[in-house]
Protein backbone atom coordinates (compact mmCIF):
# COMPACT_ATOMS: atom_id res chain seq x y z
CA UNK A 1 0.00 0.00 0.00
CA UNK A 2 2.42 2.43 1.17
CA UNK A 3 4.28 1.70 -2.84
CA UNK A 4 1.28 2.75 -4.13
CA UNK A 5 1.03 6.22 -2.23
CA UNK A 6 4.53 6.27 -3.31
CA UNK A 7 3.84 5.80 -7.04
CA UNK A 8 0.95 8.18 -6.54
CA UNK A 9 3.07 11.21 -5.30
CA UNK A 10 5.67 10.83 -8.49
CA UNK A 11 2.55 10.78 -10.67
CA UNK A 12 0.90 13.92 -9.42
CA UNK A 13 4.50 15.81 -9.74
CA UNK A 14 5.11 14.60 -12.90
CA UNK A 15 1.36 15.66 -14.19
CA UNK A 16 2.44 19.40 -12.38
CA UNK A 17 5.43 19.66 -14.12
CA UNK A 18 4.06 18.45 -17.55
CA UNK A 19 1.02 21.18 -16.53
CA UNK A 20 3.93 24.11 -15.90
CA UNK A 21 5.74 22.63 -18.92
CA UNK A 22 2.83 23.05 -21.57
CA UNK A 23 1.76 26.31 -20.01
CA UNK A 24 5.62 27.81 -20.23
CA UNK A 25 5.50 26.67 -24.04
CA UNK A 26 2.40 28.24 -24.67
CA UNK A 27 3.33 31.19 -22.88
CA UNK A 28 6.79 31.14 -24.64
CA UNK A 29 4.96 31.30 -28.19
CA UNK A 30 3.15 34.05 -27.59
CA UNK A 31 5.33 37.04 -27.75
CA UNK A 32 5.79 36.11 -31.89
CA UNK A 33 1.74 36.95 -32.20
CA UNK A 34 -0.34 35.68 -35.02
CA UNK A 35 -0.59 31.95 -34.60
CA UNK A 36 1.54 31.48 -31.51
CA UNK A 37 -0.43 33.92 -29.54
CA UNK A 38 -4.22 31.84 -29.82
CA UNK A 39 -2.31 29.08 -28.96
CA UNK A 40 -1.16 30.48 -25.83
CA UNK A 41 -4.54 31.84 -25.42
CA UNK A 42 -6.13 28.34 -25.78
CA UNK A 43 -3.64 26.86 -23.38
CA UNK A 44 -4.14 29.49 -20.82
CA UNK A 45 -8.10 29.32 -21.36
CA UNK A 46 -7.32 25.30 -21.34
CA UNK A 47 -5.89 25.37 -17.89
CA UNK A 48 -7.75 28.08 -16.15
CA UNK A 49 -10.75 27.08 -17.34
CA UNK A 50 -10.33 23.15 -15.99
CA UNK A 51 -8.76 24.46 -12.94
CA UNK A 52 -5.97 20.97 -13.76
CA UNK A 53 -3.57 22.85 -12.06
CA UNK A 54 -5.40 23.31 -9.00
CA UNK A 55 -6.86 20.00 -9.02
CA UNK A 56 -3.35 18.29 -9.67
CA UNK A 57 -2.23 20.33 -6.53
CA UNK A 58 -4.93 19.33 -4.73
CA UNK A 59 -4.78 15.72 -5.45
CA UNK A 60 -1.11 15.61 -4.93
CA UNK A 61 -1.48 17.81 -1.51
CA UNK A 62 -4.02 15.17 -0.43
CA UNK A 63 -1.48 12.15 -1.67
CA UNK A 64 0.96 13.41 0.69
CA UNK A 65 -0.91 14.16 3.66
CA UNK A 66 -2.19 10.02 3.12
CA UNK A 67 1.52 9.23 2.48
CA UNK A 68 2.55 10.94 5.82
CA UNK A 69 0.24 9.04 7.74
CA UNK A 70 1.15 5.96 6.24
CA UNK A 71 4.58 6.72 6.97
CA UNK A 72 3.58 7.73 10.22
CA UNK A 73 1.67 4.82 11.01
CA UNK A 74 4.15 1.90 10.25
CA UNK A 75 6.97 3.44 11.76
CA UNK A 76 5.19 3.16 15.21
CA UNK A 77 4.06 -0.31 14.00
CA UNK A 78 7.66 -1.19 13.89
CA UNK A 79 8.64 0.60 17.10
CA UNK A 80 5.60 -1.41 18.79
CA UNK A 81 6.84 -4.86 17.24
CA UNK A 82 10.90 -3.99 18.16
CA UNK A 83 9.47 -3.51 22.00
CA UNK A 84 7.69 -6.06 22.16
CA UNK A 85 10.09 -8.42 20.62
CA UNK A 86 12.77 -7.23 23.18
CA UNK A 87 10.31 -7.50 25.93
CA UNK A 88 9.71 -11.50 24.91
CA UNK A 89 13.51 -11.61 25.07
CA UNK A 90 14.06 -10.36 28.33
CA UNK A 91 11.44 -12.74 30.02
CA UNK A 92 12.93 -15.35 28.10
CA UNK A 93 16.38 -14.72 29.69
CA UNK A 94 15.26 -14.18 32.93
CA UNK A 95 13.00 -17.51 32.63
CA UNK A 96 16.42 -19.21 31.53
CA UNK A 97 18.63 -17.58 34.34
CA UNK A 98 16.06 -18.88 36.93
CA UNK A 99 15.67 -22.19 35.40
CA UNK A 100 19.71 -22.01 35.38
CA UNK A 101 20.25 -21.21 39.02
CA UNK A 102 16.83 -23.64 40.56
CA UNK A 103 19.02 -26.21 38.81
CA UNK A 104 22.20 -25.10 40.34
CA UNK A 105 20.66 -24.92 43.65
CA UNK A 106 18.81 -28.25 43.59
CA UNK A 107 21.91 -30.31 42.36
CA UNK A 108 24.03 -27.98 45.42
CA UNK A 109 21.56 -29.26 48.08
CA UNK A 110 21.72 -32.79 47.10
Amino acid sequence: VLGAFSAMRLHYQAAVINLAKDAVLAGGGAGSGGVGGANAAAAATRLAGGGSVGETVGAMLVSEIITQLAEFGRARLNLRGKARVIQQLKVSLFEALLRQDLEYLEQCDL
